[in-house]
């Protein structure tokens, strides 16, 4: 296949390289189809934030760690706890035990 028989194949779709074209045919396709052209427009933008957004690095934010002394108030009220029984027998929480409140009392440890 020579040089000319390859533009001659592709001379039909040389205005695929024209702005000109590429904006007629988008405020004709907006005529025809609103919500067609908002809805790719839309699929666009967001494949296009997808691709160069900055990437999470769990390493530079140390927001979601929670602090030392919040795990250890927590083993500490759980290791007090266990001997307790959590779940009554009926399948119920105890929540008095939960809470560290007295039976029956309103009043929380």
């Amino acid at each position: 296949m020579s040089t000319a028989d390859l533009i001659a194949l592709f001379q039909p779709y040389r205005h695929l390289l024209s702005l000109q074209w590429w904006l007629e045919y988008i405020v004709d396709f907006y005529k025809r189809e609103p919500a067609h052209l908002a809805v790719e427009v839309i699929a666009i933008a967001i494949i296009l934030y997808l691709i160069f957004a900055p990437e999470y690095d769990p390493k530079k934010s140390d927001k979601l760690t929670p602090q030392v002394s919040s795990i250890q108030r927590l083993l500490i009220e759980l290791y007090t706890h266990m001997g307790e029984a959590l779940v009554q027998s009926t399948g119920v929480v105890c929540w008095d035990t939960v809470l560290g409140c007295s039976p029956g009392t309103d009043q929380c440890v």
